[in-house]
């Protein structure tokens, strides 16, 4: 028997629709159970309002009034990025000079405690004779 000669319920293929039609409880009945076990599903999901994670980046920004861009990325920046080398868990800076000011931006690297980051920076970029307030 060709394909084209078979009647619907005829042969070994499955026919979902024809099925579904054919069974409109049982097609009801399985819709039911997966909207029931989806909501169920989505109820039990774990959510947190917000979640721990930490900015392992830090902007440091110096400013020289009357400086040019070469005395800034000179005698400040430069300066600045070398020390900002020396931080134990340094990953890669991004520095940014024009007249009178300078950017450092300072990533770490990810397994960098957070807590003694912030710390480790200030002591090497601020002079000793500096108070931190």
């Amino acid at each position: 028997m060709a394909p084209q000669d078979r009647r619907p319920g005829e042969g070994s293929s499955w026919n979902i629709s024809e099925l579904a039609l054919r069974w409109p409880q049982v097609t009801l009945f399985f819709i039911a159970v997966v909207a029931i076990a989806g909501t169920l599903a989505y109820f039990k999901l774990g959510q947190r309002e917000d979640p721990d994670f930490t900015f392992r980046a830090m902007v440091i920004r110096s400013i020289w009034p009357g400086a040019s861009a070469e005395q800034t990325d000179q005698q400040v920046t430069d300066r600045i990025e070398k020390k900002l080398q020396e931080i134990p868990y340094f990953k890669f800076t991004r520095s940014y000079s024009r007249a009178g000011e300078s950017l450092i931006i300072l990533e770490l690297l990810d397994t960098a405690p957070a807590s003694k980051a912030a710390g480790a920076c200030m002591v090497r970029v601020l002079p000793e004779s500096e108070p931190l307030e």
